[in-house]
């Protein structure tokens, strides 16, 4: 394991946690913005086991924190995505954008 692995995982252990909706549709993306934007510059895990559907509004949240937690120098992963949840990474084409711890 390199250092920064090492250091992404001790980022991870105090990481907020945050359980995504089942449901993330348009409706969901602007209190999942609220919810990130609350935790700005600490790591945070997203646990993405819930999902069932992931919307291109969300997804687009989701993308757009990643890049701004990844300027800030801060760890932002999914955690144990939910099948659902990497069917439509990958139907959205932009899987790779997130990361997605265990992969």
């Amino acid at each position: 394991m390199s250092g920064q692995d090492q250091g992404d995982d001790m980022a991870l252990a105090t990481a907020h946690n945050i359980t995504l909706e089942p449901s993330l549709k348009t409706a969901a993306a602007g209190p999942l913005l609220s919810a990130l934007r609350t935790y700005r510059g600490s790591p945070i895990a997203l646990d993405g086991s819930a999902v069932e559907f992931l919307g291109a509004a969300c997804f687009q949240v989701l993308v757009c924190a990643s890049a701004t937690w990844r300027a800030d120098g801060v760890a932002l992963s999914v955690l144990t995505p939910s099948t659902a949840m990497r069917n439509d990474l990958t139907l959205l084409g932009a899987g790779n954008l997130l990361s997605i711890e265990g992969e």
